[in-house]
């Protein structure tokens, strides 16, 4: 039997095919694995049916066992390097946008790292040519690319303009990383902590004691007083579409769009 089992314990593919799918796919290991462990179990379930056949029930599984023993003692050390593997892999794509900020795995020569960031809003020198940035001078960083959507400008110019969501390329030091990572991506309105607008759509039924009536869209000012659009003219059952002509009437229903706490104001 041992031909055949030795044909059924070893691995179809080549080695060379198991690196090609790894290259491809970072989680291979794990199938791979469970593969070679059932052939194996298969290739043992074989000896201990023949050997029980044999011999006896005991014999057959104090020597499966014993067999089993020695695969795990020869296996064990593969397979935790391969589990180390597949972990540390795992752990890198989990916190990959974090490690692609801050360079840690991009190890370039002695503390240098490659790290990407995106240009926030309110990045300080937004507009500015990297000469002008004075990055190189403030930080100690020096920027070796330029993604700007699905263009990059390697090794950009010092007339080269940085705009809000450009990721830039910089190699530096942690700290100078670490630096240099949150006035890149500054966003000043979420780091005050104001609370967004909550635009709405909104109606108000005129009264007789109404400001608006008599006045069109174009005259009532609503856009410059209240930030409010008006989107439809609600009389009766029809929708009269605003197009500053319009006056308003007694009861008819004003739609509008805007900041609710604006809106509750004008209401």
């Amino acid at each position: 039997m041992a031909p055949f089992l030795l044909a059924l314990s070893y691995p179809v593919s080549k080695k060379i095919e198991r690196r090609r799918l790894r290259a491809t796919n970072a989680h291979i290991d794990v199938p791979l694995i469970v593969m070679t462990i059932f052939r194996l179990l298969l290739a043992l379930g074989f000896v201990v049916y023949v050997l029980t056949s044999i011999y006896s029930m005991t014999v057959g599984l104090t020597i499966g066992f014993a067999v089993f023993i020695m695969i795990i003692f020869f296996l064990s050390k593969k397979v935790k390097r391969r589990m180390r593997n597949i972990e540390e892999k795992f752990l890198n794509n989990l916190n990959e946008r974090e490690l692609r900020k801050s360079g840690k795995n991009n190890s370039l020569v002695s503390d240098l790292h490659l790290a990407y960031m995106e240009v926030g809003y309110n990045c300080p020198f937004v507009g500015e040519r990297l000469k002008n940035s004075n990055l190189r001078k403030q930080y100690g960083i020096n920027v070796v690319s330029i993604q700007r959507g699905a263009a990059i400008i390697l090794i950009p110019k010092g007339e080269t303009r940085i705009f809000p969501g450009d990721v830039l390329g910089v190699i530096g030091t942690d700290e100078q990383i670490q630096k240099l990572l949150p006035v890149v991506e500054s966003h000043e309105e979420h780091e005050r902590g104001e609370a967004p607008v909550n635009v709405k759509m909104f109606n108000i039924q005129l009264t007789e004691n109404s400001p608006l009536l008599g006045k069109t869209t174009a005259t009532a000012s609503l856009r410059n007083d209240y930030s409010a659009l008006v989107v439809a003219i609600q009389r009766g059952d029809d929708y009269i579409k605003p197009t500053g002509e319009v006056p308003f009437e007694v009861g008819d229903i004003v739609w509008l769009v805007g900041d609710a706490k604006r809106l509750s104001q004008l209401k």
